[in-house]
């Protein structure tokens, strides 16, 4: 039987969470030894109870893509050695750090968390920042013209196949959660969308996937409000819905949010704000050798299970 290990992490600015990732991915390590072993990762800084903005924005997109990615760091370089991890932002996330705390075997966590965790349920550890030469941690994605645009959008939407559900996914959801703010859309490619797609028969069902995402959504969020649907169109309700304000694409999909644009002022909707995250140009960028960035892929998932069944 697996163990729940947390590291809770309280920085004064989301910039800070690089001189972490070295402890993390040691953590990460030794945790893959066991494939039933999970890791929460709690991060607490006041820049998430700024009013949001694009420097913020762009902070958060660094630091969740640095400690998803230390979670597929692992001495076993294989496509299915992955921690199973779930990153939480106090506050923002509505649960406490007892909640987790109390369902972990271990907790590794800064000394400034050290009074607000219970020591009757869980083995405390503290850990040490490292110290990074400025250049490493000032490296980020590229900045936008203005760093200080106000974020006001509300109600997001977000789309893809999220099958077998992958740290680039939970990057692209936890994002899409902090950009709608009231609610968010989820479309999930029905079966019309995927018959094109590489093995096929080493799709999850529709139903797992539904709930793959309803189950993370409420895990990195508490009182989240969602709408999971199944589309069979590649627009689903970002051209229905009135109400959805911005739209999150990833890279390889930031062609297709040009077309829902373009539909969405043929029917006399207003355009949608849209945010581009491009996770595998960090990956390669900054992932250590031993981190293998087809861990990002649903395709290689697939093809590595079409060839363990061959």
């Amino acid at each position: 039987m697996g163990k729940n290990t947390l590291i809770a992490i309280r920085v004064p600015n989301l910039q800070t969470i690089s001189k972490y990732l070295s402890t993390v991915t040691k953590i990460v390590e030794r945790l893959s030894e066991d494939r039933n072993n999970r890791l929460y990762i709690w991060v607490c800084s006041p820049e998430l109870n700024e009013e949001r903005n694009e420097r913020i924005f762009s902070s958060l997109t660094k630091a969740l893509s640095e400690l998803y990615l230390c979670s597929i760091t692992t001495k076993d370089p294989t496509i299915f050695n992955v921690v199973p991890t779930v990153v939480l932002f106090e506050d923002w996330s509505g649960y406490s750090i007892n909640e987790l705390s109390n369902l972990c075997d271990t907790t590794y966590c800064t000394k400034n968390y050290d009074d607000s965790i219970s020591k009757s349920s869980t083995e405390v550890i503290h850990i040490e920042a490292d110290e990074l030469e400025q250049s490493k941690l000032e490296r980020s994605f590229e900045e936008s013209e203005n760093q200080d645009k106000k974020i006001t959008n509300r109600i997001s939407a977000v789309g893809g196949t999220f099958d077998h559900l992958h740290v680039g996914h939970k990057v692209l959801l936890t994002l899409s959660a902090w950009i709608g703010i009231e609610k968010v859309y989820v479309g999930i490619s029905g079966n019309e969308l995927l018959l094109n797609k590489v093995e096929r028969a080493y799709l999850e069902n529709i139903e797992v996937r539904k709930n793959s995402v309803y189950d993370f959504l409420h895990s990195i969020k508490k009182t989240i409000q969602s709408s999971i649907v199944i589309i069979n169109d590649p627009f689903g309700p970002t051209i229905t819905t009135g109400e959805i304000d911005s739209l999150l694409v990833s890279q390889e999909t930031i062609k297709g949010a040009d077309s829902v644009q373009v539909e969405r002022i043929k029917r006399g909707l207003p355009e949608l704000d849209i945010y581009c995250i491009d996770l595998l140009h960090f990956a390669h960028a900054t992932m250590p050798e031993n981190c293998n960035p087809v861990k990002l892929s649903s395709t290689a998932i697939r093809k590595e299970l079409a060839k363990k069944n061959f």
